[in-house]
């Protein structure tokens, strides 16, 4: 089970990474600087791939070595999902997701509608 909250967790590290360099030069660009921007998420995420290669190399006992298949899984599952509600239309559960755990108003139907009318 450490293989799989450890190659879990390196994925989501890895895309919060490229989620702030792609934040800091869309939204906030004006914000923009290459250290806190660019380099550490480069590094961070270069020492996260390191991790999880020397978690699955050389290749370990079973069932350990059903890790990354677990995480494939788990991570596909989750994307159907999330493709599913949005291709019904039904995304809003999604953007009342994160509203919960911060005690955020939840978005109106309207806000979703204009997000998506802006993408």
């Amino acid at each position: 089970m450490g293989v799989v909250i450890t190659l879990a967790l390196a994925v989501i590290y890895v895309i919060a990474n490229y989620g702030v360099f792609r934040y800091y030069r869309g939204e906030k660009k004006s914000e923009f600087r290459i250290w806190p921007h660019v380099l550490c998420p480069a590094v961070s995420s270069l020492a996260l791939f390191v991790v999880a290669f020397e978690s699955i190399h050389p290749r370990p006992a079973a069932p350990v070595r059903y890790g990354p298949a677990v995480v494939v899984v788990w991570l596909a599952l989750g994307a159907l999902v999330l493709l599913f509600y949005w291709r019904t239309g039904r995304q809003s559960w999604t953007a009342n997701a994160g509203s919960e755990m911060l005690e955020l108003p939840a978005p109106s139907d309207f806000d979703i509608k204009h997000l998506r009318k802006a993408q």
